[in-house]
């Protein structure tokens, strides 16, 4: 008898069918990796809402750290285009 098992997790539609497995024991297998899934996709979510940067502020926070010494000439100029370029 074959076990058949469906899975809808978006984005993906996934049929399971197995002739060695009851429904119990295949649902032991699967579950771990629906849970896996869910969890990546939750930090596709958090990571994709998060809002972007404010450049000014990264060039003001860009700035107190020259001032301040803890970033070099170069380093500077070089971080502070690579915002501009974002902009």
């Amino acid at each position: 008898m074959e076990t058949f098992l469906d899975i809808v997790t978006a984005p993906w539609h996934v049929v399971l069918a197995t002739e060695t497995m009851t429904p119990h024991e295949l649902r032991l297998h699967v579950v771990p990796a629906q849970q896996k899934i869910a969890q990546l996709n939750a930090r596709e979510v958090a990571a994709s809402s998060d809002p972007a940067p404010d450049p000014v502020e990264q060039l003001q926070r860009l700035a107190a750290l020259h001032a301040s010494g803890a970033l070099g000439e170069e380093e500077f100029i070089a971080a502070k285009q690579r915002i501009i370029e974002r902009m």
